[in-house]
């Protein structure tokens, strides 16, 4: 098991010592070996959406299909199954969006930024489910009617399906929504959450708890075309349902905490969204400014503000260098790639991950002269417990030393936007056990076009985020000479399985970077495994799922239906208990239950079998804790 004992990897140019002592690092625990000189020392100018406008993909020529829709190929534990294909293969430049949807009756959603074949002209939503013990048939066209990109999937309290994208033929956000899982037609909204610039909000995220359904997205950046929105370039704008995105009573709000008081704005995918229970997160950052972490407990009425990193120079100049101490030479400075996941665990508190990178600026005259140094090697890891001491983040994976050598031996990077080698890190949970999954950079592999693979790794924790399981690797059990990115973990971890969607093909990096990829069919592949095979124990028995600070337990667990709330001599008197099952839908609410000596009781007797969660609230209290109903 990983332990807080791995030194600082050398990933960026020489730093002097007396910069590097004066600037904040992160506690980096993984990894010690060196990289390669040639990848150790490079550095690049930073891309931004803002200028480059990334997101559109280069013509090319379309190859033949190869990819064997539906096949499913089983190593150790780990199931492989091809559930589509896009040609389009930029499927976000940093985030991850939420994209992989799964329930406790065994259904499960897929969606992805899906083309056809004529490199993004007919891109949209690809989307798949899973129902009757079989995938549906791959899609051969979007959900859509006009061109989108970026869906993000939530299932609503009704027990529908809804689908965020931004519409580039109306430059609106895009909401499309269906009654039932699997089957029907899509209605389509471009009206509901009507843009406050021109040219729209773009790159969107969605996630949805109970009857609540929430979006984030930035508003268009002035250099493509958008405008500046309450003093910000690239503004976080926060809406929200309550209906089941019937309507929508909050519209593309900027929350105080993330204004133009504090920062100059955002760039597309520069952020993430999880909600359970009555709380919803956001984390939202730039690789030269904070990573902040926003959290409601009241489904998105009011918001509180945590500093996951502070970035050590604020509100960073338009014209600038890096320079922290002050002796006017630029620093080398750790930061982020802006790839965020964000996940609250069963008992409300916030963990947040993020790709590894470190930045310098060393032209004070350009605002293009931005660089970053690709061979950083990190995932980063928070949690709110962090807050109590004020420790920083720790890299907790990375890239691997596959040959024991103590050195990444790395030709060349198949290129993301601003990323180092380990990114697109995301977060589950089963409700004791953390689960991660990233990209990284393989060492001694090539993709016949002199880059090295990446391929998608997963690592679990078992107490918290404390300590992580060495990282599986996730494409060698299907096959060791492909590519993978992109990866995205359905955020509930159900019977003791993962399941993770991800990118797959055989050129290293994305066609916007890499000629390889021009033209190239990707397979969208879907992958279950035990929690067992990452090194950690399922949930079994009669075990009481906990909360990491010891405020309330519910027990027995699983239960057939009578439940204990013990709140481990937490004094408290009324309190009010909200149950909603697994897609969402608020089953039972109880109003000032009485709490004796510490305990109450709550009866589910009667309700089907299944994962249902437990809100309770109370004062400052507000807890979720997962339930297994198992009445025979």
């Amino acid at each position: 098991m990983l332990t807080k004992t791995f030194t600082l990897l050398a990933a960026a140019v020489t730093i002097s010592v007396t910069a590097f002592a004066q600037s904040p690092t992160f506690s980096n625990k993984f990894q010690s070996a060196k990289l390669t000189p040639a990848i150790e020392n490079k550095m690049l100018k930073m891309n931004t959406l803002r200028s480059t406008g990334l997101e559109e993909m280069k013509p090319g020529n379309i190859s033949s299909s190869n990819a064997n829709v539906g096949s499913t190929s089983t190593n150790r534990d780990v199931t492989h199954t091809i559930v589509g294909t896009t040609y389009y293969d930029l499927q976000t430049n940093s985030s991850v969006c939420n994209r992989l949807l799964n329930n406790v009756d065994g259904t499960v959603q897929a969606t992805w930024t899906f083309s056809a074949g004529n490199q993004g002209v007919d891109r949209g939503t690809g989307y798949a489910v899973y129902t009757g013990g079989a995938w549906s048939p791959a899609p051969t066209a979007r959900i859509e009617s006009a061109r989108t990109g970026w869906p993000s999937i939530a299932r609503t309290g009704s027990g529908g399906e809804y689908v965020i994208a931004h519409n580039t033929a109306v430059s609106q956000l895009q909401l499309s929504s269906r009654s039932t899982l699997g089957t029907g037609t899509w209605t389509e909204n471009t009206s509901s959450l009507t843009s406050p610039i021109p040219n729209g909000n773009w790159w969107p995220r969605l996630a949805a708890s109970g009857d609540y359904v929430h979006a984030i997205s930035i508003t268009y950046p002035v250099a493509n075309g958008g405008a500046i929105f309450e003093g910000q370039d690239g503004a976080l704008c926060y809406s929200r349902s309550s209906d089941n995105g019937a309507t929508w009573d909050i519209v593309n709000v900027v929350p105080d905490e993330v204004d133009s008081a504090f920062y100059n704005g955002f760039s597309g995918d520069g952020y993430a969204i999880d909600a359970k229970g009555n709380t919803v997160a956001i984390v939202v950052g730039e690789s030269y400014t904070d990573v902040v972490l926003l959290k409601s407990v009241d489904n998105g009425a009011t918001w509180a503000k945590s500093l996951v990193w502070d970035f050590p120079i604020d509100k960073y100049p338009a014209l600038g260098i890096s320079d922290v101490n002050g002796d006017g030479e630029a620093d080398t400075l750790d930061s982020t790639d802006e790839g965020f996941s964000v996940l609250i665990d069963g008992d409300g508190m916030c963990h947040v991950t993020f790709g590894y990178v470190r930045v310098l600026d060393d032209d004070p005259t350009s605002t293009d002269a931005r660089s970053y140094f690709p061979g950083t090697n990190g995932i980063g890891y928070w949690n709110e417990s962090f807050l109590e001491n004020e420790d920083p983040p720790v890299i907790v994976a990375g890239a691997t030393d596959v040959d024991g050598s103590g050195v990444l031996e790395i030709n060349a990077l198949g290129r993301y936007l601003n990323s180092g080698i380990a990114l697109h890190p995301n977060l589950a949970t089963d409700g004791v056990n953390l689960f991660l999954s990233y990209t990284a950079v393989v060492e001694n592999t090539d993709d016949g076009f002199g880059f090295n693979n990446e391929h998608v790794y997963v690592t679990a924790s078992d107490d918290g985020g404390i300590t992580w399981q060495e990282p599986v690797d996730i494409n060698l059990i299907y096959d060791e000479f492909s590519n993978g990115a992109f990866g995205d973990l359905a955020r509930d971890v159900i019977n003791n399985k993962i399941q993770l969607l991800y990118q797959f093909d055989y050129c290293a990096g994305v066609a916007n970077n890499q000629d390889c990829n021009v033209g190239q069919e990707q397979t969208i592949m879907y992958v279950e495994a035990n929690v067992e095979e990452f090194g950690v124990s399922g949930i079994v028995g009669v075990d009481a799922i906990k909360n990491l600070d010891k405020t309330l337990t519910i027990y027995p667990n699983p239960s057939t239906g009578l439940l204990t709330l013990d709140f481990n001599k937490l004094k408290q008197t009324d309190v009010t208990v909200s149950v909603t099952n697994s897609i969402g839908q608020v089953v039972k609410t109880i109003n000032s239950l009485k709490v004796t000596n510490n305990k109450a009781m709550v009866d589910l007797s009667g309700m089907e079998n299944g994962i249902y969660y437990v809100n309770v609230t109370s004062g400052n209290m507000n807890t979720t804790l997962p339930v297994n109903l198992f009445n025979n």
